[in-house]
């Protein structure tokens, strides 16, 4: 079996190309950007691995030996499944990818935007910082924080906030009441808005497709700080 990595921007692919060479798979590399240079680089390959190569019928059809399309990655965006099962191609992600780092980068934006640190820090440059400069502060301790979507990423955000926050409240329509974490109160997305002093977004497209209906311009925001989109791994 032959697999071609379509793309990556990783320093070196010493871990990818050990594992295959230890299941006796060969394995070459390209940087492909486009459907034409897919093609070109996947001769004789039953499979591909792709982080942003866009994969579809065009590939599908020219080079059908491929039977396996894997993303580095919890996404698949860059490959069209509708294409890859009409051509019967096997289509596979890495749902735990970033999990732990994802969160605990929402949590650090959340933390710097609830902290006012980018403020200080540009007023520690110009020269004129002064504790009062980034405007009124509250305690973290006292607030609530939302978060849009309590999948893999929204859980772990969910844990590794409850212990800063006073309150931990979520909104996740396709999750029943069971795989809510018992330190999370489900709220509906007006309320998580209205109630969460910051808010993070780790909802898939289906549930928030676009900003506008993220939190659209009638929406009572209550006192939220705002919103943090780190996206969804």
């Amino acid at each position: 079996m032959k697999i071609l990595i379509t793309d990556y921007d990783f320093p070196d692919l010493e871990l990818e190309q050990a594992l295959y060479r230890a299941a006796g798979i060969e394995v070459i590399a390209a940087q492909c950007h486009t459907e034409d240079e897919v093609i070109a680089a996947s001769v004789g390959c039953q499979g591909l691995l792709v982080q942003y190569a866009p994969i579809n019928a065009k590939v599908f059809k020219a080079r059908p030996e491929i039977r396996i399309v894997s993303r580095y990655g919890a996404g698949f965006d860059t490959v069209n499944t509708a294409d890859a099962k009409a051509y019967g191609v096997w289509i596979s992600n890495s749902p735990d990818y970033g999990v732990g780092e994802v969160a605990t980068h929402a949590l650090a934006m959340t933390l710097s935007l609830l902290r006012h640190i980018a403020f200080y820090d540009r007023d520690v440059k110009a020269g004129k910082w002064h504790f009062t400069t980034a405007g009124k502060m509250q305690r973290i301790a006292d607030m609530t924080v939302g978060i849009l979507g309590l999948g893999r990423i929204g859980k772990r955000m969910a844990h590794i906030s409850r212990n800063s926050f006073k309150r931990v409240i979520a909104c996740d329509p396709y999750i029943i009441d069971g795989d809510f974490p018992a330190y999370v109160e489900r709220v509906s997305k007006e309320e998580l808005f209205a109630q969460g002093r910051c808010c993070t977004d780790h909802a898939e497209d289906e549930v928030t497709p676009t900003p506008e209906r993220l939190m659209p311009p009638r929406l009572k925001c209550g006192r939220s700080s705002g919103v943090q989109h780190p996206a969804c791994g």
